[in-house]
């Protein structure tokens, strides 16, 4: 203490470090939750969001919630905003869509025509809906509030089930056809 929380942001750059050759006062900016150090074997892969020496905004340093945040290897981790984009909608990709990315994409390595069951519809879960539909995946969204899975599937679900009715695993095998290639928990709870 003190600390100031907040691991979701964007924003417009105030200042700029004297090592740092990509960016200027005046651009806009959003960063991952997870900061690489640019240095060890991890970053040298492309995979700077398990970097061994990786720096969290809100915290191992001051969050998104104090009027300035220092980012460090800000040639690395920012990354450039289109003007018209809200910073409200850009802070949500540095956590829960890089969250979904790296889970469907590098771990689940979803393709289209797999199908993938998402069970959770918070920031992750509906994050990761819109990215397997953008693969080409067949989406079945599970969740036990009838407007999440609505949202759901205006993301991109081509199926939803309502844990509240349905035995899951079995409506999942029906859907599919066999099961899902994919199941990702963004929820942490059992339907």
């Amino acid at each position: 203490m003190p600390h100031v929380p907040g691991h979701e942001l964007a924003g417009v750059v105030e200042a700029v470090g004297k090592d740092v050759t990509n960016w200027k006062v005046g651009d806009k900016v959003t960063v991952s939750f997870i900061c690489g150090c640019g240095s060890c074997s991890e970053c040298h892969a492309g995979h700077q969001q398990v970097c061994l020496h990786q720096e969290q905004p809100g915290f191992t340093h001051w969050g998104s919630f104090a009027e300035y945040v220092a980012l460090h290897q800000a040639d690395l981790n920012l990354v450039a905003l289109p003007e018209s984009m809200e910073f409200a909608t850009a802070a949500s990709l540095g956590c829960r869509f890089a969250t979904s990315f790296r889970a469907v994409i590098g771990q689940g390595r979803v393709s289209a025509g797999h199908w993938v069951a998402v069970h959770g519809y918070g920031g992750v879960g509906l994050s990761a809906v819109m990215i397997a539909a953008a693969a080409g995946a067949n989406v079945i969204g599970v969740d036990l509030d009838p407007a999440k899975l609505d949202l759901a599937r205006e993301l991109g679900a081509v199926a939803v089930i309502d844990g509240r009715e349905a035995d899951v695993p079995a409506a999942i095998r029906d859907t599919a056809r066999g099961g899902a290639h994919v199941s990702l928990d963004a929820l942490g709870h059992r339907l």
